[in-house]
């Protein structure tokens, strides 16, 4: 903390991580050796699966991806931004210990819409099959 204090002038760190870095380096000041240690860094200590998948679900689609958690199950919601994409705005359910799809691959990738999810997560019997093959 000494270091820290001495460094930065401040008695306590941030609260929050920061979102952006500036650094001013001239020539020859070793920019490819400072972005080699910040992404090393940032590939050890940061836990990126703790932060991504929460930070783009929307409040409505959050009790859907527990409920396929609890189920072994994984939500996945299509990545495009193209509205007029046809998978945009869709769903896929996969068996994460298959990584399988279960829904949303009939006619194309992510053709399921938030209510089909909820209607299959509704049925007990949708979920992920364990294998009993190589356990002990």
């Amino acid at each position: 903390m000494d270091i820290f204090r001495e460094c930065t002038g401040r008695n306590q760190p941030p609260a929050e991580p920061q979102k952006e870095i500036v650094e001013v380096i001239g020539r020859r000041g070793g920019k490819t050796r400072a972005a080699a240690t910040t992404a090393s860094w940032l590939a050890v200590f940061v836990d990126w699966w703790a932060i991504t998948p929460r930070e783009c679900w929307a409040p409505k689609e959050k009790p859907h991806l527990r409920s396929a958690a609890r189920r072994g199950l994984r939500l996945e919601k299509s990545r495009r931004r193209d509205p007029n994409a046809i998978d945009y705005g869709g769903y896929m359910l996969v068996d994460e210990y298959r990584n399988l799809v279960i829904a949303g691959a009939s006619r194309h990738q992510y053709d399921c819409t938030l209510a089909d999810t909820e209607k299959l997560l509704e049925n007990p019997s949708v979920k992920a099959e364990f294998s009993e093959r190589g356990r002990r």
